[in-house]
């Protein structure tokens, strides 16, 4: 058996944010923008935002953003950008929130035979309701949910590491799947593991800086999982 443990990402790896999520979020942060004396349509709010998050995270985009225009308030920029944050990071999770076509099947398929993982990150509480929602522990033990943020992990390379200490396995025995050729991929090859690049959602078009963050393996849908990645 080539792989000993295997780490899902949540968000576009089982889940389908970028179309389930972030639409709605960012509606609201656009009316909220409004209230605080941004002028900018929808559209050309989110296409600044797309094309700002392809190398840097939304954090540095909305403390980024507040500089372009005038606040009715200056001295609440520190609030406004905490607001900002929070609309997107936290967002309102619909009840019907479900995983991504194939992913279900490809968990109970490959928790009979590897170590699963999932390595997520984001604000805990709503990666933890995402989870919830989701009955994510029918699949996967809950110390095996490992969330990065203002967590226990301040980044998914060291939330790797803790999986390879704690199975005793070689680096290339691990297996990453994710969408962020910056984060899933970079930091698992880092250490030597394994990369499986799925290509989906706001960062299917980013391109690789380096050898790091060139994936083992390709896939654009769980179907193609499994016999893609030899499992």
């Amino acid at each position: 058996m080539k792989y000993k443990a295997i780490a899902f990402d949540l968000d576009d790896t089982l889940i389908d944010t970028t179309n389930e999520l972030i639409p709605f979020a960012c509606r609201k942060i656009h009316s909220y923008l409004l209230t605080e004396g941004y002028s900018n349509t929808f559209e050309e709010f989110d296409i600044s935002r797309k094309d700002f998050v392809k190398t840097k995270s939304h954090k540095e985009f909305f403390k980024n953003l507040v500089t372009t225009f005038t606040l009715k308030n200056p001295t609440q920029l520190p609030l406004v950008v905490a607001n900002l944050n929070r609309l997107f990071y936290e967002p309102a999770i619909p009840p019907s929130l479900a995983m991504m076509p194939g992913a279900e099947e490809n968990l109970k398929i490959l928790t009979a035979k590897y170590q699963v993982y999932v390595v997520t990150a984001g604000v805990v509480s709503a990666q933890n309701h995402k989870l919830m929602q989701l009955k994510i522990e029918r699949f996967v033990k809950k110390e095996n949910i490992l969330v990065v943020g203002d967590g226990a992990f301040p980044t998914k390379k060291s939330a790797f590491e803790k999986i390879i200490r704690d199975t005793g396995i070689h680096a290339n025995e691990l297996l990453s799947i994710g969408n962020r050729l910056s984060q899933e991929i970079r930091m698992a090859k880092q250490l030597g593991g394994m990369t499986c690049y799925y290509q989906h959602g706001e960062h299917a078009e980013d391109v690789a800086q380096d050898q790091f963050e060139i994936p083992d393996y390709t896939i654009h849908s769980h179907k193609e999982l499994i016999p893609t990645c030899q499992l």
